[in-house]
Parts: structure tokens; sequence; C-alpha cells
């Protein structure tokens, strides 16, 4: 879905909601800053953007895929312009150590901040 959304990426396209579920996780970890970007740059003011993923606790390159997401990576989000609603932790059924999120970002109503 994330490949979807990358393609509407033009300033013309904006979406009042985004779901992001599990895809930038899979992907190497020297191409998701574009990739956060051109998801980001599709919603609107004011839009959505529900992400599911999984997480890790350090800023070290993990074994992968899939490659779970750092806090820096998580936080880049912001640094373009959106805001965080909600944010629930859960553990994926049958696997203890394997820390997930569900967060709900919003876009401010005006795309300067």
């Amino acid at each position: 879905m994330t490949l979807f959304f990358i393609t509407l990426g033009t300033q013309s396209a904006k979406l009042d909601k985004v779901f992001e579920c599990r895809n930038i996780q899979a992907l190497p970890l020297n191409v998701r800053s574009w990739v956060i970007s051109s998801v980001t740059s599709v919603l609107a003011p004011g839009g959505t953007l529900l992400m599911i993923t999984r997480v890790r606790d350090t800023e070290a390159e993990p074994d992968g895929p899939p490659w779970p997401l750092s806090n820096s990576e998580l936080a880049q989000f912001k640094d373009l312009g959106l805001y965080q609603v909600e944010q629930l932790v859960f553990l994926e059924s049958g696997q203890i150590d394997v820390k997930q999120v569900r967060i709900e970002y919003r876009r401010h109503n005006s795309l300067s901040k």
C-alpha cells in the first residue's frame, strides 16, 4: 500500500486518510527517510495517518527483514509536520519479543507547521 501512495506523491494529490501497515519496516534502512517523506507528502492538512509497525528500542541497525523502525525514524513524521494523536504498544501474538505500535498521526491544519 505504501508504494501506491508514493506514486501519488505529487503536489496535487492530497488524501484525508492514509493507512501504512508494516510496509516501511520491510524496506532497507537507506531508503526509509525518502519513503517516510513520500508517505507524509500525500496527507492533506488535517489529514490522518494510521500506522502499524514493528519498533525497536535502539538506533543500532537491526537484523531483518523486517527491520523494525527506530525512535528517530518515527520522529521524522513529526519533523514533516505531523503530530501524534495516539500510540498503542502491543506484542505480536505468539512472539513475546516482537514489539509493535499502532500510531495515529495528524497533519497540522496549516502546511507551514
